[in-house]
């Protein structure tokens, strides 16, 4: 939502708010919480004999940890920094999260 519109002739989705959040966190602690992330749900959901991602669901922890490892640093990171990040100086309001997941600071930008 907080893209910047594709041509300076185009209006920015956040244009239409009044009010943006943004929520930040490290990288490392955003990579750590993926990957555990993706190994519970190999646990859940990936084990559904229908799910598309059933593939992971028969990895053994280290492939799986590796596996999510090599998603997040081909795929997710660089969408990170490319797309996700640069919108944060267009949010009102940042919700700073710590490594636990807590938001451990907020930021309200003065208008």
């Amino acid at each position: 939502m907080l893209q910047p519109p594709a041509t300076p002739n185009d209006v920015a989705v956040s244009e239409l708010f009044d009010f943006a959040v943004y929520v930040d966190a490290d990288p490392e602690h955003i990579a750590r919480w993926f990957v555990e992330r993706f190994l519970a749900l190999r646990r859940g959901a990936f084990a559904n004999p229908n799910s598309y991602f059933n593939v992971f669901a028969h990895l053994r922890d280290e492939e799986a940890a590796e596996t999510a490892e090599k998603f997040w640093a081909e795929i997710n990171m660089p969408n990170l920094v490319e797309n996700v990040m640069p919108t944060r100086r267009r949010a009102t309001l940042i919700l700073q999260k710590g490594p636990d997941h807590a938001v451990d600071r907020v930021f309200l930008r003065k208008l």
